[in-house]
């Protein structure tokens, strides 16, 4: 396990690859991370939320901590985005959104930042364009 740092980070949690690796990064560098996942449900499918956990649960083992995991029901936001926003824009939206909360878990956790396993044009919304926004 790394050395520990006084730096806190919130990393968003998708149940992919990225965000894991992303955040054992962090982890490597000892910094204590609080984990964000957004409940997508029913957009997505139950078993999200639990690789998400398992993944986590991966990670604390290796690092040796105490994970705390907070789990954002997400989709009444997706459905407001879905009707109030141009289909172009959705994805973007949908994701500041998810920034906009995982900032205010930052503030709450005094954390330092967020970590999020973007990869440039791995899908529609991490086109250096959305970045960009």
């Amino acid at each position: 396990m790394a050395k520990k740092t006084e730096y806190k980070v919130v990393s968003l949690m998708s149940g992919g690859i990225d965000s894991p690796v992303a955040t054992a990064l962090m982890l490597e560098k000892g910094l204590e991370v609080v984990f964000v996942h957004f409940d997508s449900r029913p957009f997505t499918c139950t078993g999200v939320i639990e690789k998400t956990r398992e993944l986590v649960s991966i990670l604390a083992k290796r690092y040796k901590f105490k994970p705390k995991f907070y789990v954002i029901p997400h989709s009444k936001v997706q459905t407001e985005i879905l009707e109030k926003v141009n289909h172009k824009s959705l994805c973007v939206i949908c994701r500041r959104m998810m920034y906009r909360i995982a900032e205010k878990i930052a503030e709450k956790e005094k954390a330092h930042a967020l970590v999020t396993g973007e990869n440039l044009g791995q899908v529609a919304s991490q086109t250096l364009d959305n970045l960009a926004v």
